[in-house]
């Protein structure tokens, strides 16, 4: 009696002849392959929600700085007269730029200083958001 061929023998023929790489992934394999997909996903996430932090402030900083230059602007158009009426260092809020902008908080500290009798300097300073602007305002 010739027995022949015993490999594969009891399993179906074409189970004999697929390599063993054929059979799929193993539980530990697909396991470690989500740990891995997990890990690269929350670091993902974590640096979108870093960089909305970043875009958030940069756009309020932004927005500080314009508010600075309007109020500068308004300055340069007072005559001196208007700016002598103004206390020498004050707080003040420009209220008409914040209706629609999450800067409630915000504020900024005025300080006008007088080296000579026909010249004023004025500082605009935020020290929240780090702004300081400054103007010299000449008599003449």
């Amino acid at each position: 009696m010739k027995l022949g061929n015993t490999r594969g023998a009891g399993l179906p023929r074409d189970s004999a002849r697929r390599p063993r790489s054929a059979d799929g992934f193993s539980l530990v394999e697909v396991m470690m392959g989500s740990s891995v997909l997990t890990l690269v996903l929350a670091g993902c996430f974590i640096g979108i929600g870093q960089a909305m932090v970043i875009s958030e402030n940069m756009k309020n900083s932004n927005f500080a700085a314009q508010v600075l230059d309007a109020e500068m602007e308004s300055l340069r158009s007072k005559t001196w007269d208007e700016i002598s009426e103004i206390r020498e260092s004050s707080t003040f809020r420009p209220t008409r730029y914040f209706e629609t902008v999450n800067l409630r908080d915000w504020s900024c500290e005025r300080t006008i200083t007088e080296p000579s009798d026909n010249l004023k300097e004025i500082k605009l300073d935020n020290a929240k958001l780090r702004q300081v602007n400054f103007l010299t305002v000449d008599r003449t």
